[in-house]
């Protein structure tokens, strides 16, 4: 932490005119951004606004104030003055559905410390799906993230879910068969909804190949065994002749009966 946040301990800095701090710290520099946010902290007339300004005009800026969230010394400082009621989270919009780390730290505003702003603006979003998708590719834990957001109700999360499982490649896929086989019911809907015939006959090959090696195919068959597990390609008339050359629904159907697969599921 930055040596000269040890000023709040004096108003000192209510000398400095807040406009030229503004210009600063939108600028990047941080000595104005630290100063703007002693003047929110002491209740400068107009201060909360300015700083406002600046937290949410670029992700830069909002990222430097999360990195207060967690201080133990000066947390409480961050969030006297972001649970104000005009210091709002709209104008973040366009940037939280584009990067899904801001969405780690808003979502994480609204369920752990239940902030009205971040709790306003997550049904708002609109994701930039290819943003996120890459996202997911780059760090499978996405997956998991997202689907617990999904899980508080957010329509919005679980469409992007399913966005993402129809353009996703194996790696991806699996990613949400293993959440889903944690018991996410978000990605079981996410899989339903957005599983592609590729997919299905991903997921058959797996049993088949690993049928006999149980720690391998387990997740995959916690979720084949799930009363929920209906993916609608499934049961696309268009399809039944590609799933059926390829031996996907007897794999998915019927072999879900065999003792090796009840074994592999915990049966």
């Amino acid at each position: 932490m930055r040596a000269e946040i040890s000023s709040f301990q004096t108003p000192d800095v209510l000398i400095f005119p807040l406009e030229n701090l503004e210009s600063l710290a939108k600028e990047g520099d941080g000595e104005a951004f630290y100063m703007l946010l002693e003047k929110a902290y002491y209740g400068e007339v107009g201060a909360l606004e300015v700083f406002h300004r600046v937290v949410t005009s670029h992700p830069s800026h909002f990222y430097r104030l999360a990195q207060f969230l967690s201080h133990p010394e000066f947390s409480h400082i961050v969030f006297k003055i972001i649970e104000h009621p005009d210091f709002d989270f709209t104008p973040l919009k366009a940037w939280v559905e584009t990067e899904p780390a801001l969405l780690m730290i808003v979502s994480g505003l609204a369920f752990e410390k239940d902030h009205g702003g971040a709790l306003k603006l997550l049904p708002q979003l609109k994701f930039d799906a290819s943003v996120y998708q890459k996202a997911v590719e780059e760090d499978c834990a996405y997956a998991a993230f997202l689907s617990l957001i999904a899980e508080r109700g957010y329509a919005n999360v679980q469409d992007l879910l399913i966005q993402l499982v129809q353009d996703s490649g194996k790696d991806v896929f699996f990613a949400f068969v293993g959440v889903a086989a944690e018991g996410s019911l978000t990605a079981l809907q996410a899989i339903n909804e957005g599983a592609t015939v590729a997919h299905l006959i991903a997921m058959a090959d797996f049993a088949r190949r690993y049928e006999t090696e149980a720690d391998l195919v387990a997740p995959l068959m916690h979720v084949l065994r799930q009363p929920g597990f209906c993916p609608r390609e499934l049961w696309n008339p268009s399809t039944q002749k590609v799933l059926k050359e390829s031996g996907v629904d007897s794999i998915l159907t019927s072999n879900k009966d065999s003792e090796p697969l009840k074994k592999a599921s915990g049966e």
